[in-house]
């Protein structure tokens, strides 16, 4: 921890939000910077419920949002990679970048090329950062009018950075994970920390950036379930942390904000908009997962129970394949295709 004086009053804070002061402050010119962790009082749950549904807006109207991955040593490495990875993308055909690909993923297996390790190995320890996986930050980085990603003594805009995204989502780079991923051990595989929640938020950030004034945000269920891999301190931050970028989140969404109501409350409530907008298909598949003996009661009271349907969106939900064997078996039946004979298609 390391001391700051705020408003005459001694703070301490930890080494990642020193080290963000100390990079952007200056000696010539006062400057407005916004740390949620300082500039909300996280104990203070009236103060939250009426900051929290604001901070869209904080980030759409900040000059400029700074992603801050912290200091290493082998950051000057990592950014290295990054640059031989996205400059190598942008001037080469798929074939081509395909036959570089598979060029360093043998001279990985190799272990001779000493610089390549290195750089793959600082490159993983990047995508590995915690900042990555933190469900805060996603709407940072979807809202951000200008985005500039920060590591070390490197400074990279966020779509540049972002190209990364293009490459590591396309199937015809399969190979290009194996490069990070390998450990040089047999049967040794690791896997990236980051690199799954860094695609669901650049996917976000472009898929706004392509609507523009238009966009109207998406279905809750649907940016609750791409963002349940991303991790919170405190449960209810995983829902409260992405309404903003829902559809409806100025007209009802907004508040559903309130810590000073249960979780299970809030799961109700999350329930209820998404069947009451006919996203059925999409959630049933998960209704009932998650809930242990304590979540599920408050006082162990059968009255307290939460009904089975209602999915617990606080957890990691990881069920796709499920979901489309669900949809399907449903239609089949809808289309009386299961051998059954149906007077009527039901009523869902």
């Amino acid at each position: 921890m390391h001391l700051i004086v705020l408003n005459g009053r001694q703070h301490h804070v930890p080494t990642n939000i020193h080290d963000i002061l100390r990079r952007r402050s200056s000696f010539l010119r006062p400057s407005c910077i916004w740390i949620d962790s300082i500039c909300i009082d996280q104990l203070n749950l009236e103060e939250k419920n009426h900051q929290v549904p604001m901070m869209r807006s904080i980030y759409e109207k900040a000059s400029h949002v700074y992603v801050c991955l912290g200091e290493d040593r082998d950051a000057w490495l990592a950014m290295a990679m990054v640059n031989e990875l996205i400059f190598t993308f942008l001037i080469s055909t798929p074939e081509n970048f395909s036959a570089y690909v598979s060029e360093l993923y043998l001279r990985r297996l190799s272990g001779k090329d000493l610089a390549l390790n290195a750089r793959a190995e600082a490159f993983y320890q990047l995508l590995c950062n915690k900042w990555f996986t933190r469900v805060w930050v996603f709407q940072e980085v979807a809202f951000a009018s200008a985005a500039t990603v920060l590591y070390g003594n490197w400074r990279m805009i966020w779509e540049y950075f972002g190209t990364l995204e293009l490459i590591f989502s396309d199937p015809r780079f399969h190979e290009l994970m194996a490069v990070f991923t390998y450990t040089g051990e047999a049967f040794i595989d690791r896997r990236f920390k980051g690199l799954h929640q860094f695609i669901v938020m650049d996917h976000m950030r472009r898929e706004r950036n392509d609507f523009g004034i238009f966009f109207r945000g998406i279905p809750l269920v649907d940016i609750l379930r791409r963002t349940s891999i991303f991790q919170a301190t405190v449960q209810v931050d995983k829902i409260f942390a992405v309404l903003a970028c829902a559809e409806g989140f100025e007209h009802e969404l907004k508040g559903f904000i309130d810590y000073t109501v249960p979780l299970k409350t809030t799961l109700l409530r999350v329930a209820n908009h998404t069947l009451r907008n006919g996203h059925i298909f999409e959630s049933l598949p998960y209704a009932g997962i998650g809930w242990t003996e304590v979540e599920v009661t408050a006082k162990n009271e059968p009255h307290d129970r939460i009904p089975s349907w209602v999915v617990d969106v606080s957890i990691f939900l990881n069920l796709g394949e499920t979901l489309e064997s669900y949809k399907s078996l449903l239609t089949r039946i809808i289309n009386n295709d299961s051998g059954q004979f149906l007077d009527q298609k039901p009523e869902l």
